[in-house]
């Protein structure tokens, strides 16, 4: 457990996610529960994140770890943490997501549940690409981006909104081959050892 005695990292991916999952699950024509769980999420967060730039101390590292293996013949790990980088990352991620839902609210009332849960993985998967401390961690949460951002683009876009969310999928493959070539390069995925912090 980290020094705030909770894992509020951890947290800052799980809510909207859980959040999301809670959507989905909701009777169709419940739109103002929809909008709401949505929204409590995302103040939610916004409150986490706060939380957690307050609690910070001024040092260098990592901060609110938390760790666990998850596929050791692989190298896969879940590590997350702050930093003085990725902490303000996390800031702006989570303002946004209040402000998205302000502009949706005039989304038609039929298409507004795959919305808000698009939105709420997409926020939980930004979150999670931010604060990962594992490279191969970071990877899984950078790809799980890239389907609600499509889906949205895809289900809610204008004009050419199919082709514009193929080529959106498409186009970060090159990134991440790159991603792959320095795992290969490096031989561990752990980013916080290259700091010279251990997790």
């Amino acid at each position: 457990m980290n020094q705030l005695g909770f894992p509020l990292v951890t947290l800052l991916i799980a809510v909207p996610f859980v959040a999301g999952l809670i959507v989905l699950l909701a009777p169709r024509h419940a739109y103002g529960l929809q909008r709401g769980i949505a929204s409590i999420a995302a103040i939610a967060n916004v409150v986490l994140a706060v939380i957690g730039l307050v609690s910070m101390a001024p040092v260098a590292g990592y901060q609110f770890v938390d760790s666990m293996a998850w596929f050791p013949a692989i190298g896969l790990k879940y590590a997350v943490g702050l930093d003085g980088i990725n902490i303000w990352m996390v800031i702006i991620a989570t303002l946004v997501m209040p402000l998205a839902l302000f502009a949706a609210r005039t989304q038609p009332h039929d298409r507004q549940r795959g919305f808000y849960a698009l939105l709420m993985m997409l926020s939980a998967s930004t979150i999670g690409a931010f604060v990962a401390i594992d490279l191969l961690l970071f990877y899984v949460f950078f790809e799980l981006t890239l389907v609600p951002t499509a889906m949205l683009i895809a289900m809610y876009g204008v004009g050419e909104r199919k082709a514009a969310a193929i080529k959106f999928f498409c186009l970060p493959v090159c990134g991440v081959n790159i991603l792959v070539g320095e795992y290969r390069r490096i031989g561990h995925s752990d980013m916080a050892a290259d700091r010279g912090v251990v997790v």
